[in-house]
């Protein structure tokens, strides 16, 4: 048995030691942030809403929504040379969902992020420790809903702005602080989200609102785990 587990050692010792080292920023490589412990308090611009709907609905649009509710999100990005990621970031949040009277948000952006501490240790192959810092920004969509009684909504573009700091563990595996804030730059809100998606949409569904005023914003910040696949 010593004469089996002594060679397996020795081949395995050197696989352990590597996937233990920091990774090689400069190299870049794909990440993948699995973002599941998080919640997502939103703001909503009131006298935006007054102003193109009825107070009496934009109230209780605004009431039916619970505060700070649980969130998960993914984010894939491939990050070049360490200066840069590109990639795309999904956010889902809601509550009661097989109840009558459910509600949440979804949103889905493109992105790019900057990692200043790259621009530190530019003419250094690796960094010292397993730290790395991010911000970005991201332009996507987004939809807003509650069903209480009658499905009220909102969807259309979002801006998207955000910061991480990833702690690496070994090459392939980290754990990350988010923080990211959704800007709602929606332009239509639906009286009855089922009725306005009919062909002809029924009369009186949605109704325009301005999207050069933002709507309000939906945060979403908590804890991810990143899985790294590069050098």
């Amino acid at each position: 048995m010593r004469a089996f587990f002594l060679p397996l050692m020795v081949a395995v010792a050197p696989l352990t030691a590597n996937a233990l080292e920091v990774p090689r920023f400069k190299s870049g490589g794909f990440n993948i942030g699995l973002q599941l412990l998080g919640t997502a308090p939103e703001h909503f611009d009131g006298q935006n809403l007054d102003a193109h709907v009825s107070p009496l609905i934009s109230g209780a649009f605004q009431s039916s929504f619970q505060s700070a509710p649980y969130a998960v999100g993914l984010r894939l990005s491939y990050n070049i040379l360490g200066f840069v990621s590109l990639g795309a970031d999904v956010t889902a949040t809601g509550w009661s969902i097989f109840d009558s009277r459910r509600g949440g948000a979804g949103f889905a952006v493109g992105m790019l992020a900057i990692h200043p501490l790259q621009f530190v240790f530019i003419n250094k192959e690796e960094r010292p420790f397993g730290l790395d810092f991010s911000t970005h920004v991201g332009v996507g969509y987004g939809i807003i809903g509650v069903s209480d009684p009658v499905a009220l909504g909102m969807d259309g573009l979002v801006v998207q702005w955000g910061l991480t700091v990833d702690y690496f563990f070994t090459k392939y595996f980290g754990v990350e602080f988010f923080a990211k804030c959704n800007f709602l730059e929606m332009n239509k809100f639906y009286f009855d989200w089922d009725s306005a998606h009919r062909n002809p949409p029924g009369p009186g569904s949605s109704a325009n609102i301005d999207p050069r005023r933002p709507g309000g914003t939906w945060w979403h910040t908590g804890l991810a785990i990143v899985l790294r696949i590069g050098d």
